[in-house]
């Protein structure tokens, strides 16, 4: 019954999302502006590259701007929210980040008993594995407690700027993060108090 539940929701947000990437679909993004006011603005099952362009929700949608379950590279462009998680890699998906500006602002998402849910980020990892190399990460809120990274997964940074504003910058909840230098790329990650 639960595998059942779980295909007939993936179903519903392919049919509502701007971009739907399912199974072994190819998509490259090389420009251009993806929006969405109510829902995901990507959901990716698939493989999926964005090379520049502009995604985003509107103000008020409580979804991600990315839904990742399977592999997704972000090489530049602007990928932002002002009301949700920017990119959230699942279970089974596979982040790459090589640049780009990643903003969100805090999330209002809801669980399942209807309570607010705090404790997601600008990229959100739960379960999936993030390889961040280069970019810039960060909140665009002073939400206390809002971080620019949050992972109960592997997440490995060698690169970027990842940063936030009265919160963590990388909050780990389990899993493990690595952080090196790789290639002589400087990775930043700083955390600063707006109180």
């Amino acid at each position: 019954m639960s595998i059942f539940v779980r295909m007939w929701l993936e179903f519903v947000e392919f049919l509502r999302s701007v971009v739907a990437n399912y199974d072994s679909g190819e998509l490259t993004i090389n420009g251009g502006t993806l929006h969405s006011e109510s829902y995901v603005t990507i959901y990716n099952d698939g493989t999926v590259t964005i090379n520049n362009g502009t995604i985003s929700v509107g103000d008020e949608c409580e979804y991600d701007v990315i839904s990742n379950n399977n592999k997704l590279t972000v090489n530049d462009g602007t990928i932002s929210s002002e009301s949700s998680v920017a990119i959230h890699n699942y279970s089974g998906g596979e982040l790459t980040i090589n640049g780009g500006k990643i903003s969100s602002a805090a999330p209002k998402y809801i669980d399942d008993e209807g309570e607010p849910v705090d404790k997601m980020g600008t990229v959100t990892n739960t379960g999936g594995k993030t390889l961040i190399l280069g970019g810039t990460i960060k909140p665009t809120s002073a939400q206390v407690g809002h971080s620019a990274l949050w992972t109960n997964a592997q997440a490995d940074i060698s690169g970027g700027t990842i940063s936030s504003i009265n919160g963590f910058a990388i909050y780990a909840d389990g899993g493990s993060v690595n952080i090196s230098q790789g290639n002589g790329e400087l990775c930043e990650i700083s955390s600063t108090s707006s109180v």
